[in-house]
């Protein structure tokens, strides 16, 4: 910009062009994870409420946690699994990484890291102590768990929870807790290309951007942000994740799973806009892009990036369009809101 008026008029999109580059077909994106049709849905999204008398999304840098929910502890357990899973398909030197991330506060980050390591090193106690006793070991209330999480997580893989047993503790025995944030801790990759790197991260805002997660196969994510360019840029899941995109996991609230399910709608509708505004061969300045604004309250993104925006009202047109209805819920409450809504 030129001058100070320029500044004042700047818009959120470019001037002069706009790219929309379509995502390969072996990358993990939001489409595939939020979109009502994706693949990765069903299998990889785990939608959790047992966080709130324990660590509720809002609270304060002295909040005090004297125990983990048992979805962070059934978290840890798949990520076990996974890397079991990894060393028994001969992947076993390629990195691996959980990511925590539920509070901003240092001190409670650090609070659930004691916590995670603790029973990190009771996972790795039970499986060493009970992995070779056969079915007697399954008396160990932790290894027990250990194969009912199996069973509900990988059940239906071609490995057993048998199999597995013989690599567990050379599995899990490498896994380190770390947490990453402003006061220390990194993730040196490169220093472990020989055995690869198995952490389990736990973090905020070091963990919300820019950082990359080697071989992220579990995220574990309690946290609220106002605008929806901030929630993606934390999901650090999104990636390329060849021979194991089935065996990640994703433990996230219902309410910040709507915020991703709208975003993913909206950018894909931005997407059609673009390939509409290219097809004119019209610049973003003379097309006008519009983003949807969402019901669930998150905002677009902060305000002083919108100070050019403006709000519309946009009628949606399908005169002259075949749209076909190509399935049918067998789920009566759907079903009922459906012909509600016709």
């Amino acid at each position: 910009p030129e001058t100070n008026e320029d500044v004042i008029k700047h818009d959120l999109f470019p001037a002069n062009y706009i790219k929309a580059l379509d995502p390969p077909d072996n990358y993990v994106g939001a489409s595939r994870i939020f979109s009502e049709g994706g693949n990765l849905r069903d299998v990889m999204v785990r939608v959790i409420d047992d966080y709130k008398d324990i660590l509720p999304l809002r609270h304060k840098k002295d909040h005090e946690i004297s125990r983990l929910p048992e979805s962070l502890q059934e978290a840890i357990r798949v990520y076990f699994l996974v890397r079991a899973l990894r060393v028994f398909a001969g992947k076993g030197t390629e990195h691996s990484t959980m990511m925590i991330n539920v509070s901003r506060f240092n001190d409670t980050q650090n609070r659930i890291m004691e916590l995670v390591y603790a029973y990190a090193e009771q996972l790795k106690d039970a499986i060493r102590l009970n992995g070779g006793l056969g079915q007697e070991g399954y008396l160990n209330r932790d290894f027990s768990r250990l194969r009912e999480t199996f069973e509900r997580e990988y059940g239906e893989c071609e490995t057993t929870f048998e199999d597995l047993r013989r690599v567990l503790h050379d599995a899990c025995r490498l896994i380190e807790v770390r947490t990453i944030n402003m006061r220390g801790g990194v993730l040196d990759y490169e220093a472990h290309k020989v055995t690869g790197l198995h952490v389990i991260a736990i973090g905020g805002l070091a963990l919300s951007r820019g950082l990359t997660l080697g071989g992220l196969c579990v995220s574990y994510i309690l946290r609220n942000t106002a605008a929806s360019d901030t929630l993606m840029q934390m999901a650090r899941w999104f990636g390329y994740r060849p021979g194991y995109e089935k065996l990640c996991r994703l433990y996230l609230p219902q309410d910040s799973l709507d915020h991703y399910e709208y975003i993913e709608s909206a950018i894909e509708e931005l997407r059609d806009e673009v390939k509409l505004m290219q097809i004119r061969n019209e610049t973003p300045e003379q097309f006008g892009l519009k983003v949807r604004n969402s019901e669930t309250g998150i905002a677009i993104t902060a305000a002083n990036k919108m100070r050019s925006a403006e709000k519309r009202q946009i009628s949606l047109d399908i005169s002259g369009h075949h749209v076909e209805g190509f399935a049918i819920y067998l789920d009566p409450t759907k079903q009922s809101a459906n012909e509600l809504a016709l």
